[in-house]
């Protein structure tokens, strides 16, 4: 019986990196095409807050990024209703 962290970095987490890979690209692309000028900056926010939080908060991931994501949401009302 290992310890916590042995558990959590074991190799059977391999899906779970594909499932971030996934969940990233369709989260972030979005923001990267659209038709809104500006509306890339949200989507490299947003993606280097998912970096950020990998990097410092691994084990609370979905809550962190969940967090920071709620914050840029902010950028996004200014952003459209620049255009509007």
């Amino acid at each position: 019986q290992g310890d916590w962290s042995s558990d959590v970095c074991s190799s059977d987490l391999g899906l779970n990196w594909f499932a971030l890979l996934l969940y990233s690209i369709a989260t972030i692309t979005p923001f990267l095409i659209s038709s809104y000028k500006n509306m890339w900056i949200f989507g490299l926010m947003t993606g280097l807050t998912l970096l950020l939080t990998m990097a410092f908060f691994w084990y609370f991931l979905i809550s962190v990024w969940c967090f920071f994501a709620a914050i840029v949401s902010a950028s996004v009302y200014l952003l459209v209703r620049k255009k509007g």
